[in-house]
């Protein structure tokens, strides 16, 4: 399948929080030998693989591409919401 137009869109690498198992160099080669002109970072929770997984790609000819990046946010509700605060502090005293 060498010179394939085709891509991988979504890749979740072993930076990935919740899931993803591939390490960025072996993804880089295998890209590399299957032809592909472009490959995507798609990791949840942070972009700490962001610069390996371009200087990986740029080393093997293939277009880096930083999709997206899932992340997280928790919110405290009594920080939105004065009533639940001062329910939480009826309760707890």
């Amino acid at each position: 399948m060498s010179d394939s137009k085709l891509s991988i869109c979504i890749c979740t690498t072993d930076y990935s929080l919740l899931d993803g198992a591939i390490q960025i160099k072996p993804l880089a080669k295998r890209v590399e030998e299957l032809g592909m002109q472009a490959c995507a970072m798609t990791d949840h929770g942070n972009m700490f693989g962001a610069i390996s997984f371009y200087n990986a790609m740029k080393a093997r000819g293939v277009k880096p591409n930083h999709r997206r990046c899932e992340t997280y946010i928790g919110v405290v509700i009594a920080a939105i919401d004065p009533q639940a605060r001062r329910a939480k502090k009826r309760i707890t005293t």
